[in-house]
């Protein structure tokens, strides 16, 4: 009997995936922790990682605080400190689910070129940006929220900033509030209440919504056993037959927290056993 083993652990997936609040899943997004900085800025260089949450990937990078205005909190990102930079972070991902990268863009008029550009790259994929100081100065700094979007192709994702100036290399791009950020709830298929195991209370759950005029799941998805879009008997029977040794496992993502990629009717409201 399979019973006694399905009490399913999510604790570490959970811990992991809070890294940050309010939905963004990156560690100091605004670089407001770090070393001391005294005003002005200071350099730190490849393989650091005083900057809570980041490393310095490449050359370095000018940590800054009264240079121009941050567009979040008092500190923003150079990524040219004495020479080009790059800076980056790792976080859990669910493979096969889209990922949206935002950031606030300047750049440091200080020095040329006027233009600056940059490359943002995660699971083998980038794209590269461009901003232009014209107009601007270290009071009117001109942020400007960028955008992009990458599938995760595994449980960690590395999100890199390289700057691609190939002038000067002491003034370039500018990077502020960076976040990623998921819209999709990742639950486990087959846990129909939500209480992180699967058990004889889900199937019931599922018979109590569908024939006795109970509240839908609060993750219509976890019931859905087959991944068939829809919630029916079969649905309850197979988790049954599941538990008993009778029946197949449930579709993913199943036994661990993941998230479901096949478009349909179904929602996933909330789910809190996977953050």
């Amino acid at each position: 009997m399979r019973l006694s083993t399905i009490v399913l652990t999510v604790s570490l997936t959970v811990s992991l995936v809070k890294a940050g609040s309010d939905g963004n899943l990156l560690v100091n997004g605004s670089f407001e922790r770090g070393p001391v900085i005294g005003g002005g800025n200071i350099d730190v260089g490849k393989g650091s990682t005083a900057i809570t949450g980041w490393i310095v990937t490449k050359g370095n990078v000018s940590y800054t605080e009264r240079d121009f205005l941050a567009s979040e909190g008092t500190r923003s990102i150079d990524l040219d400190g004495s020479t080009f930079g790059g800076i980056a972070q790792t976080f859990l991902t669910f493979p096969g689910t889209r990922y949206e990268v935002s950031f606030d863009l300047a750049a440091n008029t200080a020095c040329p070129p006027m233009v600056k550009r940059l490359r943002v790259a995660a699971a083998d994929k980038s794209k590269d940006f461009s901003f232009s100081g014209s107009g601007h100065d270290p009071q009117n700094m001109g942020w400007t929220r960028m955008t992009w979007s990458f599938a995760a192709k595994s449980s960690e994702t590395t999100l890199e900033f390289l700057s691609l100036d190939t002038e000067n290399g002491f003034c370039g791009p500018a990077i502020d509030d960076v976040r990623v950020e998921t819209f999709a709830t990742p639950f486990i298929r087959g846990d129909v209440d939500g209480d992180g195991a699967i058990n004889v209370s889900d199937p019931i759950r599922l018979l109590g919504y569908l024939f006795a005029g109970d509240s839908p799941p609060p993750c219509s998805r976890s019931a859905d056993l087959d991944d068939g879009g829809s919630l029916t008997i079969t649905d309850a029977i197979r988790i049954l037959l599941f538990l008993f040794d009778a029946g197949a496992r449930p579709s993913p993502p199943f036994p661990l927290c993941g998230v479901d990629g096949t478009p349909d009717g179904l929602t996933c409201d909330s789910y809190p056993v996977c953050g």
